[in-house]
């Protein structure tokens, strides 16, 4: 269909709203009919981290039917005979997976947080595209379904990755950087999207979403760059993202000094950080993940430096090159590479100098090598990168490929987008690609989610369902300890899920102490009744001397002492319990707090001056 046919064909700008509305809605049917099927599978089984993060889930509804949905569960009983659990930054329970748990249950929980990020997305790209960028509807829509059906996204999803979730909210972060800037924005919403930003990056740490969260923003930097080349640098974005960032940092203050404490007692510099080894490798497995399939071949082939094995080789997951937006931008931005670029993109300043717009592609070159200078294993360069914050204590950054995501697609738009000849085959040019991408998503084979989803939902479902129905939550009464073999413990999937019977099990599945609990300190801990006492200490963990060993005078796997029973009682039974606080936490709290209350009176306050304005006028105009 041409432009000219097409527009014909709508009629009228109402039609093409309604046109748009439609193909939103059809992909996002589409999407749910390919995806949903897996959350759980038709035998209740799902992927293997969800054996992580179900039981988490639950462990958090058990905290909220005993103290409600705002009191802070710092610790947990449930796994490892007791550990931080509001401190662990892959925790979320001020999120929209947990409170969904508390109205609906765990998978239909997952359910609703797949679609409902899965539609932000969406349509923040799309918002994003046409807003900040001026692009027409039919390649922000095209651009906002590439986006939908990123592999990341939906591959992090299927196997159990959960905190990655709010990944989908980047683009909607990026037009909370832009809102108020252009001809086409509303400046009087410039202070109510500085609130909406700051609220997304806070619900990002809130979530756990702790290892894609500086990719994100640097990939928020390159999209800010991107405008700064077509329509003149500015360097507002770049402060209103700082002053987002600052209001979130105040507002997760409590978590994130929190998670500093558990993690400064169990720092995971031993962990290996992998990486390929050489610095076309790591160019050329981000390419293929992008573009064509997920690199695990070359991956294996070329790992170096590994803690993931098996018997025979080093390998990273499959799931972890998992970044696809098609072959359609690769397609389009070679060809402008080739042939149209200097046609489509080239532009001066509003001051006829290029120097600007030569730093705005010096800048964006230094942001799109990064991820793969990360991934590059060299000896000396592993050694600095271990030593730098965050950074250090990962055991692979292959995950900034998510970088390039919305970068590349926003791109490859904005140069079809810029090609005058192709203007009039717009309304064909999207319906070819949202054509292509269905199609492609529909008949892909996606076996190795299939054969990997054999985590089985039904013992937490079931857990969940009786204590919904008014049946007790079950007291941690008990340690087992299985004593599984070296081999198995990264494949035994119900390790977690001790805690339906009232159960905590030694040898649980946290990350915090290493893959295989290397660095888990069992000390005195023993199978057998949590209560019983031997040597004047009782079989469970003090949680707060793993995180606040200092303040409370004691070291990381202290356990319980047995004149500390009653303390050990209400925390077997998910009710908070006496402990000492040190002061810097106690100021993060209240950072915390004061500051989500003045955010959420910024809100109140521009929602009342909106509402009071135009009854003003209408006042004074009378």
């Amino acid at each position: 269909m041409t432009g000219r046919s097409a527009s014909v064909f709508l009629g009228s700008t109402k039609a093409e709203k309604f046109a748009v509305a439609a193909v939103a809605a059809v992909s996002l049917a589409v999407y749910a009919f390919v995806f949903l099927p897996f959350l759980p599978k038709s035998d209740n089984t799902g992927g293997a981290d969800y054996s992580y993060f179900l039981p988490q889930l639950l462990a958090g509804y058990y905290w909220f039917l005993h103290n409600g949905p705002f009191s802070v569960p710092w610790f947990t009983p449930a796994f490892c005979a007791g550990v931080p659990y509001y401190g662990n930054m892959q925790g979320m329970y001020f999120s929209l997976p947990q409170f969904l748990t508390f109205a609906v249950g765990p998978a239909k929980a997952l359910q609703g947080t797949f679609l409902a990020f899965a539609a932000l997305g969406m349509g923040g790209f799309y918002v994003l595209s046409r807003k900040a960028f001026g692009m027409g509807r039919w390649l922000a829509l095209a651009g906002s379904v590439l986006f939908l059906f990123n592999g990341f996204f939906a591959g992090r999803f299927l196997v159990g990755h959960l905190t990655f979730h709010a990944f989908m909210l980047v683009p909607l972060l990026a037009v909370c950087v832009f809102a108020g800037m252009g001809s086409t924005a509303r400046r009087g919403y410039l202070d109510i999207w500085i609130l909406l930003g700051a609220l997304i990056l806070a619900y990002m740490v809130q979530s756990g979403m702790i290892h894609a969260l500086p990719p994100s923003l640097l990939g928020i930097a390159g999209i800010i760059l991107v405008h700064g080349y077509l329509n003149g640098p500015r360097i507002v974005p770049f402060v209103r993202l700082l002053v987002m960032g600052c209001i979130a940092l105040a507002v997760s203050a409590a978590k994130l000094v929190a998670g500093m404490a558990f993690l400064s007692q169990f720092p995971r510099e031993m962990i290996p950080l992998s990486g390929f080894g050489a610095f076309w490798q790591s160019l050329i497995i981000a390419l293929q993940s992008l573009f064509f399939t997920p690199a695990f071949d070359r991956g294996a082939a070329w790992l170096q430096n590994n803690q993931w094995f098996t018997d025979t080789k080093v390998y990273l997951p499959y799931h972890e090159f998992e970044y696809g937006v098609s072959l359609i931008p690769a397609i389009i931005i070679a060809t402008a590479f080739f042939g149209m670029l200097a046609n489509i993109l080239r532009r001066r300043d509003h001051a006829g100098n290029s120097l600007p717009r030569m730093s705005m592609i010096l800048m964006f070159g230094l942001v799109i090598v990064i991820p793969v200078l990360l991934n590059w294993y060299e000896p000396g360069w592993n050694w600095i990168l271990k030593r730098l914050p965050v950074l250090g204590n990962s055991s692979t950054l292959i995950r900034w490929i998510c970088l390039y995501i919305p970068l590349v697609i926003l791109i490859s738009m904005l140069i079809v987008e810029r090609a005058e000849e192709l203007r009039r085959f717009h309304p064909a040019i999207m319906l070819v690609i949202v054509a292509g991408v269905l199609f492609h998503n529909m008949s892909i084979n996606r076996e190795y989610y299939i054969k990997s989803g054999d985590y089985n939902f039904s013992r937490i479902e079931t857990a969940h369902a009786l204590a919904r129905s008014g049946g007790t939550v079950p007291t941690v009464s008990r340690v087992v300890w299985r004593r599984i073999p070296e081999k198995q413990k990264m494949t035994r999937h119900d390790r977690n899920d001790a805690l339906v019977r009232g159960d905590t099990d030694a040898q649980c599945y946290e990350p915090m102490f290493g893959q295989r609990l290397g660095e888990f300190p069992y000390t005195s801990l023993r199978e057998g009744p949590t209560l019983q006492s031997k040597d004047g200490l009782l079989n469970i963990k003090n949680p707060a001397c793993m995180q606040y060993p200092d303040a409370n005078n004691c070291r990381p796997g202290d356990h319980f002492a047995s004149s500390d029973i009653s303390a050990a009682r209400d925390f077997m039974n998910y009710r908070p319990f006496p402990f000492q606080l040190p002061w810097w936490q106690t100021l993060a709290n209240w950072i915390s707090l004061g500051s989500f209350l003045i955010l959420i009176a910024g809100f109140v306050a521009i929602g009342v001056k909106r509402i009071r304005a135009p009854w003003r006028q209408r006042t004074e105009n009378a």
